[in-house]
């Protein structure tokens, strides 16, 4: 990527980002300037400062339709202004670089320690413990898709689960070897919250369980950090749960009830 590529990237950008504002100062003009002057025009006869109440009614009408337009303007602005996120996806594309979008499903409860512990797996291919994920390149982005793959990992009916997303503060850009592609690959990790309904088999409950081929366990983020090759390949998410753990793990319910869990 040449110089002059990743100044047009950044120079779209910052034209962009100037049309935005803050569209509650500008109807603050509208209410507090507009509408009180042109009201005021109504109560007096003859010229004041040169013109009449009716010329005077149309100035100040004009310049509330104004404020009012810069409103609307400014409010549509925002809701179309590049995030950091599509910054970082455009000077990537750019750059040629493999960019790859995953969902991590945080499937969570709270132990009788009072410690989160979260649902992982061990993947060989990258020999270390990962979160269930999905990768969103490949089409399978709607709500409807993921919770077949989640339902697929774990073992349990698409009609009892239910995700929600977590804030997109939450996501995670990161840089790192991927096994998969055999070279320095760009990731965006997007996070979402499971929650299951209905009743919980004690094995799903317990320390560990294997379904689909993969062994999955319950683990903690400091027991994952603790574990060496998991440290080193997916110490960016385990940082990130760190870092953020009011958000994803503190402050969501717990995936499942524990009085949901059969004898």
């Amino acid at each position: 990527m040449t110089f002059e590529s990743l100044e047009l990237i950044f120079r779209r950008h910052v034209a962009t980002l100037r049309q935005t504002g803050d569209w509650k100062a500008w109807l603050g003009v509208a209410l507090a300037l507009g509408l009180p002057l042109t009201t005021a025009s109504y109560s007096y006869d003859g010229k004041k400062l040169f013109l009449e109440g009716a010329q005077w009614q149309a100035i100040t009408g004009a310049l509330t339709l104004l404020a009012l337009f810069q409103t609307v303007r400014v409010a549509y602005a925002n809701s179309r202004a590049p995030s950091i996120n599509d910054l970082m996806d455009e000077v990537a594309g750019e750059a040629g670089a493999v960019l790859e979008r995953r969902a991590i499903f945080v499937i969570k409860r709270r132990g009788d320690d009072g410690a989160y512990r979260v649902l992982t797996y061990w993947q060989p291919a990258w020999d270390c413990f990962l979160l269930p994920n999905i990768n969103l390149n490949e089409g399978i982005s709607s709500s409807e898709a993921m919770i077949r793959g989640v339902s697929s990992m774990i073992g349990t009916p698409e009609e009892r689960l239910t995700l929600s997303p977590y804030p997109e503060q939450t996501i995670l850009r990161s840089s790192k070897y991927s096994p998969t592609y055999r070279r320095e690959t760009s990731y965006r990790f997007e996070f979402h919250h499971v929650t299951i309904v209905g009743e919980i088999s004690s094995t799903f409950a317990g320390e560990s369980f294997s379904h689909g081929g993969f062994d999955y366990s319950w683990l903690t983020v400091a027991e994952l950090r603790a574990h060496a090759t998991t440290r080193e390949k997916n110490g960016d998410v385990l940082k990130h749960l760190n870092e953020q753990k009011w958000t994803l793990l503190e402050s969501p319910p717990d995936s499942y009830s524990p009085s949901a869990v059969a004898p």
